[in-house]
Parts: C-alpha cells; sequence; structure tokens
C-alpha cells in the first residue's frame, strides 16, 4: 500500500491486508519516494513501546495486532521523514484564516482541549489539524503543518497543509496569561516534544530545523484554564504577532 504524509509518499509492506483500512485516507497512487517493509523486530520495538505507555493508564490493556502493526510504520516514517525536512510532533494544532497554530505540552496537559476551545470560540473559521501527531515541513519557501491521523483515538486532521502561524507552549494555571517567548526556550521545547532521531548525522539535521522553525516563527508561551475563554486570549495575541 502506498501513502502520502507531508509530500512524502511511503510504499508499505506487512502481512495483515486488514491494517489498509488504517491507512486508507492518506493512501495515493502517486511513485513512492521511500519503502517500509515491518518486520517482527519492528512490532516488538512497537509492542514495548506501546505497553509501557498503556499499561500506566490501564494494567490490563491488549495490543490489538493491527493497531502494533500501524504504529510499527509510523515508527519507520519519523527518520525517512526527516530525509525529507519533516519533523515529527506530539501535539496539537489548529488551522485559521489558512493559519496553523501549534501547541506543545506534555501528555494530559490539555492540548486537545484546548484546540475544542478555539473550534467552540471561533465556530466554523476554525479547523483540527490534528489532535496528537504534527507533521512540520520546513521548505525553502516557507514552514508548513500538516496533520498525519496517526492517532487511532482521536478525531482525523486536515488532510492537506497550512503554513505555521505560530507554536505556543501550554501549561495549566489558574489565570489566563500569554507571553512572548525567548528563542532559546523555543528551540528547547521543539526539541523536546519533536522527533530526535538516534543517528548522529540526523541529529544534527534535526537540530537544524528545531532552530530554523524556532528562530522563523513566533512563538508564546500560555498559562491557562480550561475555558474557552484560554482561546480567545491565544488568539488576540497570535493574530498580532
Amino acid at each position: 500500500m502506498r501513502v502520502k504524509y507531508a509530500d512524502v509518499v511511503f510504499e508499505l509492506e506487512y502481512e495483515d491486508s486488514s491494517v489498509d483500512r488504517l491507512f486508507e485516507r492518506y493512501a495515493t497512487d502517486e511513485d513512492a519516494d521511500e519503502k517500509i517493509v515491518i518486520t517482527e523486530e519492528d512490532l516488538t520495538r512497537a509492542y514495548i513501546k506501546l505497553n509501557d505507555y498503556q499499561f500506566r493508564k490501564r494494567p490490563k490493556w491488549i495490543v490489538p495486532e493491527d493497531y502494533l502493526i500501524c504504529d510499527a510504520a509510523h515508527d519507520r516514517m519519523c527518520p525517512l521523514l526527516l530525509k525529507h525536512n519533516v519533523l515529527v510532533f506530539h501535539g496539537a494544532g489548529v488551522a485559521m484564516d489558512n493559519r496553523g497554530y501549534v501547541f506543545l505540552a506534555p501528555h494530559f496537559t490539555g492540548k486537545t482541549t484546548h484546540t475544542r476551545h478555539w473550534r467552540k470560540c471561533f465556530g466554523e473559521r476554525v479547523i483540527l489539524i490534528d489532535e496528537d501527531k504534527l507533521l512540520i515541513k520546513v521548505s525553502e519557501d516557507g514552514i508548513y503543518v500538516y496533520g498525519s491521523s496517526w492517532s487511532k483515538y482521536s478525531e482525523p486532521g486536515i488532510l492537506g497543509c497550512v503554513p505555521l502561524a505560530g507554536v505556543v507552549g501550554l501549561r495549566r494555571g489558574a489565570d489566563n496569561i500569554i507571553e512572548q517567548m525567548s528563542k532559546d526556550d523555543a528551540v528547547r521545547l521543539v526539541t523536546r516534544h519533536g522527533f530526535r532521531s538516534n543517528d548522529p548525522i540526523q541529529l544534527l539535521h534535526g537540530i537544524e530545523l528545531f532552530d530554523r522553525i524556532a528562530r522563523e516563527t513566533p512563538f508564546a508561551s500560555l498559562q491557562c484554564i480550561d475555558d474557552i475563554s484560554a482561546a480567545q486570549v491565544a488568539y488576540d495575541y497570535l493574530k498580532n504577532v
């Protein structure tokens, strides 16, 4: 099966054809840029990673086979996307008036909830980019953010892309307070939440992309409450930067 993420086409090979349904939204008949063959070793690594995360929440959780293959494919895509100047981020994002806003924070901080506040606040002007995994492409003509729909438990993201207009580091607080983030803190934020390769050469390339995102994109730090007012505060700041 061939799929297309952030303008990179992958040819995927795995034994269970039922997995195709998990990729069908991004299916394409274009020529492949990269080929991935899922092996038992890939499945073992994905199983260990998923269990380490899921068992902390639900000790009796069992990994469905098709989800395991899908996640193994996603893991294999990350370093290949990096070759094409695309970074994978754990975060959430929305598009408004063809401008993409990305929200980064640790698990369970409220990234998905914050995107939903934007949609409630601004209605049809807001389009969900993604609630879990974002693909940010750094190109000669700009920086763009794509949805991935990699999470099986979240609402599907957009199929296309929008220019990246702002990145916000979220944290919970007693009030809504937003302020500009320094470039050093911006680099630390994207490095913490973006894909980092174990290969030294690829790691250096990723650092270059992190640095360019931090230099060319407005960054802000938002302390916020779980309320629709947080979306208005964020937008009022971001629309002017």
